[in-house]
């Protein structure tokens, strides 16, 4: 136990205070463990400033910028068809349309998998962290698949570029998957890609000379968009979550109380 745990009390079980901050609904442990070292999170009315600090849910109270994170009582889980238009971040105060805000729910939810402005198709939306960074941090390598309207019609050349990579940013992009398939005269490129950082479909598509005209999100992982209409959700499965939970290996159950209302 560090100072910082003997002045804050000793309770069992104990948990690093960012793994506690995502169980108790507070977005994923890496943004958690952000807020921790910025100065805006107190334990029982201690600022902590070390994310190695351990903290019993339950019984120590933890606060961000003063508001007290109050225990999870269910998790949620929505698949949402993100309208062109409307942004993926929850506290932007000159927004118009949130995704946030086409579910309606008491649960603090945010975004998993953000989209840009003017993307649309599949964006998760819960208030479980622990599975928000299974669906985003770099090293679980979830798939996301996009379907790109683009013009003009790529050649073979543009599609084998786009096969072998391209340097973004300093960093080689490959996708896992590229194929270009022609509807009624028009283009579509299909991309899977790990990570799908900001702007890297466009990006990418941009430096094989190619300009998107619509961008969809298809697939994150095993969820799929299907038959969702811009704006609609739908309430994952307990089945469905457990099923993604388990694919790399390692076994987390949710219950049916927990994914549904």
């Amino acid at each position: 136990m560090n100072a910082a745990d003997a002045r804050l009390g000793a309770a069992a079980p104990r948990m690093r205070i960012a793994k506690a901050m995502a169980h108790m609904g507070y977005r994923s442990r890496r943004r958690s463990e952000e807020s921790v070292l910025a100065g805006r999170v107190a334990v029982n009315g201690v600022v902590v400033v070390d994310p190695s600090v351990s903290v019993a849910p339950g019984r120590d109270t933890i606060t961000v910028d003063g508001k007290p994170l109050a225990p999870i009582v269910e998790y949620e889980y929505y698949a949402v068809n993100k309208p062109p238009g409307f942004i993926s971040t929850v506290t932007d105060p000159h927004a118009d349309w949130r995704v946030v805000d086409l579910v309606r729910s008491r649960a603090r939810l945010y975004p998993v998998g953000r989209l840009d402005k003017d993307s649309e198709g599949l964006i998760l939306l819960t208030n479980d962290g622990g599975f928000a960074n299974r669906i985003s941090h770099p090293s679980y390598q979830v798939e996301k698949e996009y379907a790109a309207l683009v013009q003009p019609t790529p050649t073979n050349i543009m599609i084998d570029r786009l096969r072998q990579g391209v340097v973004l940013n300093g960093r080689r992009a490959v996708p896992v998957r590229v194929a270009l398939r022609i509807t009624n005269g028009e283009a579509w490129v299909r991309l899977v890609l790990h990570e799908g950082r900001k702007h890297e479909v466009r990006e990418l598509l941009g430096e094989v000379h190619l300009e998107v005209r619509r961008l969809i999100r298809t697939r994150i992982g095993s969820f799929l968009l299907g038959s969702l209409k811009a704006g609609e959700h739908r309430k994952l499965k307990p089945s469905e979550v457990n099923e993604f939970l388990r694919s790399d290996g390692r076994s987390r159950s949710v219950s049916k109380r927990e994914a549904s209302r």
